[in-house]
C-alpha cells in the first residue's frame, strides 16, 4: 500500500511539469491582436477581447464597420456585419505575421471585399497609447 502511494504522489508531482514541458511558449495571436491599430488607410481598427472589431472614420467617431474575428494558428478571419456601410455580410481570411508587437502584417487567403483586402494589405500599426 505504501509503494502505490508513493507511486499516486509521484505522478500527480510529475503532472505540472509534463505540462510545463508540453506548454507553448509562443503568445496568443488573437491577445496580440488586442487593442487599438490603424489600417494601411489610416483608419481606426479595435479589436476587442470579446472577438469583435470595429472601425470608423476618426477616434471618438461611432464605427460605420463592425463584425467579429477569429483565429486558427495563425490565420484571421474577420466577419462583417450585416448593418456595415463596408463589406457587409462578407468575409475575409488573412495569414498574420507579427513584425513586431506594434506592426502586424496581413496577407489575403481569400477575400470578398476589396476594398478591406487592399487597406489590410498594408498592415496594421498599434496605436500609441
Amino acid at each position: 500500500m505504501k509503494n502505490r502511494n508513493v507511486l499516486v504522489l509521484a505522478a500527480v508531482l510529475a503532472l505540472p511539469l509534463g505540462t510545463m514541458a508540453c506548454s507553448n511558449d509562443e503568445p496568443d495571436p488573437a491577445e496580440q491582436l488586442h487593442g487599438d491599430w490603424r489600417t494601411g488607410e489610416g483608419l481606426p481598427l479595435l479589436f476587442e477581447p470579446d472577438g469583435t472589431w470595429s472601425v470608423a472614420d476618426g477616434v471618438g467617431q461611432e464605427p460605420f464597420d463592425t463584425g467579429t474575428f477569429t483565429f486558427d494558428g495563425s490565420t484571421l478571419t474577420v466577419d462583417t456585419d450585416e448593418s456595415s456601410e463596408s463589406c457587409a455580410g462578407q468575409t475575409g481570411t488573412y495569414e498574420v505575421a507579427f513584425i513586431d508587437p506594434a506592426m502586424v502584417a496581413l496577407e489575403p487567403i481569400e477575400e470578398e471585399c476589396g476594398a478591406r483586402g487592399s487597406d489590410f494589405q498594408q498592415g496594421l500599426t498599434r496605436v500609441e497609447e
